[in-house]
Order: C-alpha cells, then structure tokens, then sequence
C-alpha cells in the first residue's frame, strides 16, 4: 500500500487563503449591506466568497485517505 502525501505547507497555504478570501468577503458583505452598491461591494463578496470556499475546498481535498484492501 502507498500512500501519497501532500505538503503540509501546502495545506496550511490553502487554509490561510480560503479564510482570508472568507473574513474579507464578509468585510465586503458589511459594505453592501451598509452602503447597498451592488455592483461595487457586492461582487466583491461574491468574488472573495466563491474563492475561498474554493480554498478551504483544496484544503480538505490534500488529505490522505489510506487505501482499501482488495481482497482475491
């Protein structure tokens, strides 16, 4: 059985971008609600959120899982 890994510095570099992208797509979010300017802060938090939801994705995606045994 291989197992094959992803660097840790990897994973962290996903997980620290996905939760960046998220705490600023919240901070545009507060924007828009406040201001209600569509097309300035709102696709911002569109954008930042899709991004990092897409982050936090890659993140989970590098973990190893170990292989299931066959049997014959």
């Amino acid at each position: 059985m291989s197992k094959q890994r992803m660097p840790t510095t990897l994973r962290w570099f996903f997980f620290v971008l996905g939760t960046g992208a998220l705490i600023a797509a919240g901070i545009y979010l507060k924007a828009y609600v406040a201001r209600g300017t569509f097309l300035d802060e709102g696709l911002r938090a569109l954008m930042f959120f899709l991004l990092g939801i897409f982050f936090t994705l890659m993140y989970g995606e590098s973990k190893t899982v170990p292989e299931k045994e066959t049997h014959q």
